[in-house]
């Protein structure tokens, strides 16, 4: 069931949003609620940066410089 729903934008705001409608054959209403649905999907899905930030971090130490890195890792 669709209902109607106001906000306030600037007029400026307004005037790109109805082109970009019109360039894309579509009702500003059309383009707001994809692009709503588009955020909303997105909020259900896995980001990558997540993935890598749940991953374990090497054991490095801090005092390490690249050097020191590249011998101990070629040693091993």
């Amino acid at each position: 069931m669709k209902v109607k729903f106001t906000i306030e934008l600037e007029k400026s705001l307004i005037k790109k949003i109805q082109l970009l409608a019109n360039s894309k054959n579509k009702s500003v209403s059309e383009l707001i609620e994809e692009y709503f649905i588009e955020i909303l999907e997105a909020k259900n899905k896995i980001s990558f940066t997540s993935i890598i930030e749940g991953l374990p971090k090497p054991l490095i130490s801090k005092k390490m410089n690249m050097m020191d890195l590249y011998s101990f890792y070629k040693m091993n």
